[in-house]
Formats: structure tokens, sequence, C-alpha cells
């Protein structure tokens, strides 16, 4: 076994352990003991740890694609960037609530890591479309593809009718307005562009890095759901520490560090004269 088998076995163990201490927790701190505020606060400032491992093993995997010489490498390196950028968010919040003792912030100075992984989440999801070897294009959304666009827009509209349907505008806050719209549009994005590289990558190396978009896709939406949670729960006054967004930010978090680990595996399938041809410039 190479060292890079050993690095993505260890990791996946590493995140397989974690990602069930949290669950486990979420369920004890929900269903046995409902609050503990210690406990509560502790979860909600530590489970973005996920996100970290994830990043931080997919820059090792990016460079094993060709890091930023080819597109996949590209592609996994903005993915691991989204993923570290949500830890860097987390931890900001962390910061405001134990040294300045303010609870949930938003919005805060975390959002620049927050908000800031969505553009990059789009640029690859954009840039592993591209590795497909299909030209982005008007053209590409039609027939089949359609879907990548209804989905998310049927999303957009879903959230929104919650939302929106009591939402106050407060115009001595652009930059609140700005992030409770920002984010569900940019989200909504990605989605798209994650499903239309799902419909081309089922011609990619054989189909071989479906499974691995797919991951994409389910964690994209999932943290979509899980921004729309938060921000509706945040305008309600109703957001609690270790609550239903923090539970489904956790499962996006993994199941994106599974798809990353995923592509690990796929260019340990491929030949290394396969993936240049598969993914150059």
């Amino acid at each position: 076994m190479n060292l890079m088998s050993i690095l993505k076995n260890t990791t996946f163990r590493l995140l397989s352990i974690v990602f069930a201490i949290y669950t486990l927790a979420w369920l004890y701190l929900n269903l046995i003991n409902p609050w503990n505020e210690s406990f509560n606060n502790a979860f909600t400032d530590s489970y973005g740890i996920i996100a970290g491992i994830g990043g931080i093993a997919g820059f090792s995997i990016a460079k094993k694609w060709g890091g930023i010489k080819s597109v996949v490498g590209r592609s996994l390196l903005a993915f691991s960037t989204g993923l570290t950028f949500n830890f860097l968010g987390q931890v900001s919040y962390a910061i405001y609530f134990y040294v300045y003792k303010v609870e949930n912030p938003y919005p805060s100075f975390g959002e620049i890591f927050y908000f800031g992984s969505i553009p990059i989440y789009i640029i690859g999801a954009w840039l592993l479309a591209a590795a497909s070897g299909s030209k982005l294009s008007l053209a590409s959304y039609r027939s089949k593809k359609i879907v990548s666009i209804l989905l998310p827009i049927s999303m957009m509209l879903l959230s929104y009718s919650v939302f929106l349907k009591s939402y106050e505008f407060d115009w001595t806050q652009p930059i609140l307005i700005f992030l409770d719209f920002g984010y569900p549009l940019g989200q909504a994005i990605s989605v798209s562009l994650a499903i239309l590289t799902f419909y081309l990558s089922k011609g990619t190396l054989g189909g071989i890095m479906k499974s691995s978009v797919l991951l994409i896709v389910t964690a994209l939406i999932i943290q979509y759901v899980s921004d729309t949670t938060f921000l509706y729960q945040t305008f309600q006054d109703a957001w609690e520490p270790a609550g239903t967004s923090d539970l489904l930010f956790t499962i996006s978090y993994f199941l994106m560090s599974l798809a990353i680990l995923q592509f690990g595996e796929v260019v340990d399938k491929i030949g290394a004269g396969k993936k240049l041809k598969c993914t150059q410039n």
C-alpha cells in the first residue's frame, strides 16, 4: 500500500470516527439531555473540524491530480479551499462567542469565510463540469439537463416563500440584506452547476467520477438547506446551538469530504497518462 492510499484510508477512518462522535453527541443533546449550555455551545463551535480535516486532505489529493496544472486538480483545490473557509468561518464565530461573549453574531467577520466559500464552490463545480470535456453553454442546460435549472429554482422559491413571508427590509443594514439573499442565490448556482456536472460526468473516465460528483451535489444541496434553516431561525430569533442547522452542516461537510476522498480513489484507478489526457488544460 503506497503512502497516498495510507493517507486516504487514515483520513477516511478519522473523518468517520469524528462524524460518528458528533452525530451521537447531537442525538444526546437533542433527545436525551435536551439542553446543556456548555455542551451545546461546544458542539456548535467545533463540528467544523470535519471541514478542516476534509480540506487538508483535499489539498494532498488535488496535488495527486496535478494541482493547478489540471482542471480536476484546480477543481479539487477549490472544493478543499471551500471546506477550509467553512472551518475558518466557524473558528471566527467561536472567537466572537468565547472572547466577545456574542452568541450567533450574524452577520460578522466570519461571513468573509462562510460567504466566501460559495463563489469558491461555484468555481469548483464549473471546473469539474469543464473536466467532463463538454463546453458549458446554454445548450448544456437543455433537454435532460433542464433539471439542473429547475431544481435549484424550486429550492430558491421554496426557501424564499418561507423566509421572505415576513421579511422586513432594513436598508440601514445593506450587508445583512445582501447576505440574506446572497446565500441562497449563490448556493443555488453551485447546486445547478454540480447537477449539470453529474449528468456530464457519466461519460468521463467511463463514468468513474459519477459517484464522487453525486456526493458533491448532495453535500451542496444539504448545505443550501442548512444555510436557509440557519437564516430562517436567526430571523425568527429561534436559533439555538446544536440545533437542526448544525446537524445539517455537519452532514454536508462530511459528504463533501468523502467526495474529495473518492477522487483520491479515482486517481489510483486510472493510469497517469489517461489522467492527464482527461484533465488537461
